[in-house]
């Protein structure tokens, strides 16, 4: 079991960097693109997001990683389509604070092109709050993989997935060798408080006037 966990545990960090960096990725697309300063694209972006907050993410997770086919790909997929409006939505609003100030307004007078100033002066405005996603959207990823494999959406049963060690725990509960199970769940746990905190801690540094909010 010990050895199972270790193996799980490799897994679920695997997954939740892949869907983090996904997820950033997305968001960090979308905030661009509301960042050019076009009204008709500002308010498809926020039609969108506002769409994606709106709808449960536990559906949508089931349903695109029953439609992908679980596995690997499909849990990051899964655990990324539900983080990235959040983020998104901080995103959009940075950039559009970003754009503005009077440095980003002399850049276009200037005869600068938005895209020039999008990617110049908006994305980079951006870098702490991106940085600080990318870590808080770690531990989500995990919990949604175990999530997704508990309910039987994930990873094959013969993975071992801290989600499919997990979904074997009424097996060993019943039997009496309910110890057995601790060590996932310690694991499980114990990445998502690590990862949550070092989280806080980096949007403390980066973001300070965002944390003494």
């Amino acid at each position: 079991m010990f050895a199972r966990t270790l193996k799980g545990f490799a897994l679920s960090i695997g997954v939740g960097f892949c869907a983090s960096l996904l997820s950033v990725g997305i968001a960090v697309l979308v905030a661009g693109a509301s960042s050019l300063g076009l009204k008709p694209v500002d308010w498809a972006v926020s039609w969108i997001i506002n769409c994606f907050l709106g709808l449960p993410s536990i559906v949508l997770m089931l349903i695109l990683a029953f439609a992908i086919g679980g596995g690997f790909w499909g849990i990051v997929a899964a655990a990324a389509i539900s983080t990235w409006p959040s983020l998104a939505r901080i995103l959009q609003a940075q950039a559009l604070k970003v754009r503005s100030e009077g440095f980003v307004i002399d850049s276009l007078r200037r005869g600068r092109s938005r895209g020039w100033v999008a990617i110049n002066h908006v994305i980079p405005s951006l870098l702490p709050h991106i940085a600080v996603g990318l870590i808080v959207g770690f531990p989500h990823a995990i919990l949604h993989e175990a999530a997704l494999s508990f309910l039987g959406f994930g990873f094959d049963p013969a993975t071992p997935s801290l989600g499919i060690i997990l979904n074997e725990a009424p097996k060993y509960i019943t039997s009496g060798q309910w110890w057995l199970i601790l060590a996932p769940v310690v694991a499980l746990v114990g990445l998502a408080v690590l990862l949550d905190r070092l989280g806080n801690v980096v949007r403390a540094i980066m973001t300070p006037s965002t944390s003494q909010d």
